[in-house]
């Protein structure tokens, strides 16, 4: 009798994990605005190098300065980041879904801010 009350907190534990598995961890439209803002600061770095050189290489120490700005920005961890990356590599339908408004978003900044 007393196995039935250690097992069965423990059936529940577990099935709520693969439960809360089938959410993402970051929300698609939250998702979507921290790829948004990497791209941007993959894209500002790459314009940082040294302009005798003219070269289009991305300047590591100031990107990761950016992504570190980013997810503060956007209050999340690397750590979260990197698991909702994982999450959406699991769950391409919603992946795809949210990168082609990511796409169409970029696409309007870039309408917007080049001319």
């Amino acid at each position: 009798m007393k196995a039935s009350y250690l097992v069965l907190p423990l059936l529940l534990l577990f099935s709520c994990k693969s439960w809360q598995k089938d959410e993402p961890p970051l929300p698609p439209a939250k998702m979507k605005q921290i790829f948004l803002d990497l791209h941007l600061a993959e894209a500002y770095s790459s314009m940082l190098d040294d302009t005798l050189h003219q070269s289009r290489n991305k300047d590591i120490d100031s990107l990761a300065v950016f992504y570190t700005d980013v997810f503060a920005h956007h209050n999340v961890t690397r750590e979260q980041f990197v698991e909702g990356v994982n999450w959406y590599k699991q769950h391409p339908e919603v992946m795809d879904t949210f990168y082609k408004s990511l796409i169409d978003d970029a696409t309007k900044l870039e309408g917007r801010y080049i001319k």
